[in-house]
Formats: C-alpha cells, structure tokens, sequence
C-alpha cells in the first residue's frame, strides 16, 4: 500500500500513461478504407487481448499488489519473479499490435451482384499511438525495475549533502 505523500517513480508514471493511452487509442479508427473503419475493438487478438494484458499489468503496478494476485500466483509457478511477469506481459500486448501493424486489415464483404469483395483497409494514426502506448508501458516497467535496482544498491537519489 502506497503512503500518503509517497510520489510515483517515472517509471510507474509511464507505465499508468501508456496504459490510459493504449485505452483511448481503442476507440481512435486502426484502419480504414472509403466509409469502412475498424477501431482497436474490432479485432480480438489483436486489439482486446492487448488491451487485457496491459490492464492486468497496469492495475498491478498501480494498485499496488491489489490486481497482482493472479500474476503473482503465475509467477510462483514459473521460474519468474512478478516483475518479469508484468514485462512479459507488456511486450507481449506490444508485439500482437505489431503484428496486426504488420499485416494490416481486409474487409470483406459480397457486392451487390453476390460475389465476394475483399478490400484493404489503409493504416490510421490510431494503431501507430497504439504501438507507442503499449511500447510505454513495456518501457515504463525497465524504468521501474531500474530504480528499484539502483534502491536497493543503495545509491543515492541526489547530489550528496555537503
């Protein structure tokens, strides 16, 4: 549990914008084609499944430990600790936007005539902030770990005190 007046780390700050971020870009049109838009919610591996995986990771992260349970039950029966957990989760959403960023979209639908239409959808700024966002969180989370490496080495935050 976070005390009062206790600040966030750049890190988890990151992390809580790249999730916020990654949500909103949800609904911001991914492709589109003439009157055809499909937004991140239209695809389930591609779009949802992201979306879960960076919400389990930013409610760990910040709701301190609350929503960590089941990463931390997974992470007890794997060779990991949380903190890999949550990266793996992170950069995982980050590579399945990729590759929907790669293969593009096809919308697919039967002329008037009855034969089947198959047309390529163009890329929008939508899935762009999306790799970004999801990237920010996977970035966030090496920040975090970083800092808490340097606490715990002992090192200090700030100049030394004269």
């Amino acid at each position: 549990m976070q005390l009062k007046g206790q600040e966030r780390s750049p890190g988890e700050l990151l992390v809580g914008g790249g999730g916020l971020t990654f949500l909103l870009t949800m609904v911001l049109p991914w492709f589109s084609a003439g009157d055809v838009t499909r937004r991140g919610l239209s695809f389930w591996i591609t779009g949802i499944l992201p979306l879960l995986l960076l919400a389990v990771v930013v409610g760990s992260v910040w709701l301190d430990g609350r929503l960590a349970l089941p990463l931390r039950l997974a992470a007890q029966r794997l060779p990991v600790d949380l903190a890999t957990a949550q990266q793996v989760l992170a950069w995982g959403a980050t590579l399945l936007v990729l590759v929907r960023l790669a293969f593009g979209a096809t919308y697919e639908s039967i002329n008037p005539e009855g034969s089947p239409l198959a047309v390529d959808l163009d890329q929008q700024p939508g899935i762009y902030l999306a790799v970004f966002a999801a990237a920010a969180v996977g970035v966030g989370l090496v920040l975090k770990a970083w800092d808490l490496g340097r606490a715990e080495e002992g090192s200090p935050e700030g100049p030394p005190a004269s």
